[in-house]
């Protein structure tokens, strides 16, 4: 039991939850920084009296994200202004265009223009770790310059696309010519294609019937993959 402010806290603590001794630091440090830049100040705790105090984030919620992390300490200061991007977060939860339909054995490529080409590679790795298919990501003109030529009969092609971006034009006609669907999640906002990724990625777990939470532990060769590494 710990107080804070005089507010009493029976969550235990744990001062490894984000990484023991000559770790880089956690979300919730890095939270902390960034708070530190807006000239925000975070309640802190501490159940050592020789060890440096943390955010009470840390030892009540359990977050593992620095989105997560910088959403409570924003909210502690009354400064509402500052949770408008978090904000436009939750409408980007309702956009995006019709999750397509992937089978096991489905070649799926991710591409993306610009910031966008970040998209398609984090994408790509949470289908790959999640829903444990095959998923490759490239730039728009990376993909233009050889990779198109490796899609085809099963491929399944996905894009995060700018409006602005006019070599878009170029993969459309592509695909549409050697008949391979192409999916695109075209918007000018990033952060709401990752989300849609995200979710698309859920989608995908639940119609190949795959908790995305094993990470195949189920499994017991990867199992002991996993406890060995």
């Amino acid at each position: 039991m710990v107080s804070v402010s005089g507010t009493s806290v029976a969550t235990p603590f744990n001062p490894y939850m984000f990484g023991g001794p000559g770790t880089l630091p956690g979300p919730v440090i890095a939270a902390v920084n960034c708070a530190d830049v807006q000239g925000v100040s975070a309640p802190t705790i501490s159940t050592d009296p020789d060890a440096p105090s943390f955010p009470l984030v840390m030892s009540t919620f359990g977050l593992s994200s620095l989105t997560d992390a910088t959403t409570w300490l924003l909210r502690w200061p009354g400064q509402p202004g500052l949770l408008a991007p978090f904000k436009a977060m939750q409408k980007s939860l309702r956009w995006g265009p019709e999750f397509p339909r992937v089978r096991p054995e489905t070649d799926l490529v991710l591409i993306g223009d610009g910031l966008r080409e970040w998209v398609a590679c984090e994408v790509a790795l949470k289908l790959q770790e999640a829903a444990y298919v095959r998923a490759r990501s490239f730039g728009l003109e990376e993909f233009l310059h050889g990779p198109r030529v490796s899609v085809g009969e099963g491929s399944l092609v996905v894009g995060f696309s700018s409006r602005k971006e006019k070599r878009w034009d170029a993969a459309r006609r592509y695909l549409k010519t050697v008949e391979v669907p192409f999916v695109e999640a075209a918007s000018e906002d990033w952060l709401a294609q990752v989300l849609w990724g995200q979710r698309f990625t859920i989608d995908c777990c639940r119609r190949l019937g795959i908790d995305p939470d094993l990470l195949r532990s189920d499994d017991p060769r990867y199992r002991r993959a996993l406890a060995e590494t």
